[in-house]
């Protein structure tokens, strides 16, 4: 009986330290986490306190591989919900696109006009699209800057780079209203000043601004965030990859890259 604990003792360990017990050959030694009385359970806990008392190097090892399992299960969790929202991340049909229409590879972007990491990447996102002219950039709205109860600068400057792109002026907005953003708060009357000075006819934004497609794009894009996994701004989805943080233009243009060649690698030879 002794024994027959000792083996669960063993499986309840390695299974608490991330040991892969394929790597095992016993067939006594099961996958799955055993059961105990009440009684074990607290000689377990005693004997698994002592051995990390007495190797405790092996903690950071164990951290290391959760982690790594972690990584490698949200990256496929995240293929999985990128390929059932295809359609609302690279066509939804009101989303702004920048760049090539017709372009080979598709860049989305996720962001906040009042995040300071997407203030920061938005002249490398906006870079590429100059440089690139085989890629796509499909510009998500995702204003969840904004605090409860105050002006929501957020909310209101989407609607209005949304709508602005009715009058062909969404780059020249976009681009002031970041710079904007980073001398001071973004009040109504300062956006409708943006809108102004970007060349923009305000009345008529303000006519485009009323389009409930816009509102019903930006509501879809909190929820689509939500089933990709994106939390945060600026996020990036190239290909089946997801991308989090300022993580500047060379990783952004490396992902281009890379999702390039996996096309080419996968049409069949002429």
């Amino acid at each position: 009986m002794r024994a027959a604990l000792n083996k669960r003792i063993f499986v309840a360990l390695a299974l608490a330290l991330g040991v892969n017990l394929a790597t095992y050959s016993s067939p006594s030694v099961a996958a799955e986490p055993p059961r105990f009385t009440d009684q074990e359970r607290i000689e377990v806990e005693k004997i698994i306190r002592e051995y990390l008392l007495q190797h405790p190097e092996i903690i950071p090892e164990a951290v290391a591989e959760l982690q790594r399992r972690e990584t490698i299960a949200a990256a496929a969790n995240a293929k999985r919900a990128i390929a059932a929202n295809q359609d609302r991340l690279i066509s939804d049909g009101i989303s702004v696109v920048i760049g090539n229409p017709d372009g080979d590879v598709t860049l989305i972007e996720f962001y906040d006009y009042q995040c300071p990491y997407c203030r920061r990447m938005y002249k490398d996102v906006l870079r590429l699209a100059d440089e690139d002219e085989n890629l796509r950039i499909v510009m998500k709205q995702l204003p969840i800057k904004d605090t409860p109860g105050e002006f929501p600068a957020s909310l209101m400057a989407a609607v209005m780079a949304m709508a602005a792109d009715e009058q062909g002026h969404f780059e020249v907005f976009h681009k002031n209203v970041f710079v904007a953003a980073g001398q001071g708060e973004l009040s109504r009357e300062r956006l409708f000043e943006i809108a102004a000075s970007s060349g923009l006819d305000v009345q008529q934004l303000q006519i485009d601004m009323e389009d409930e497609a816009i509102m019903d794009s930006i509501r879809d894009n909190l929820m689509l965030a939500r089933d990709i996994g994106v939390s945060g701004t600026p996020s990036y989805v190239v290909g089946q990859k997801i991308i989090v943080g300022a993580r500047g233009y060379d990783v952004l243009k490396s992902a281009i890259e890379a999702e390039r060649n996996l096309i080419k690698s996968a049409k069949p030879a002429q």
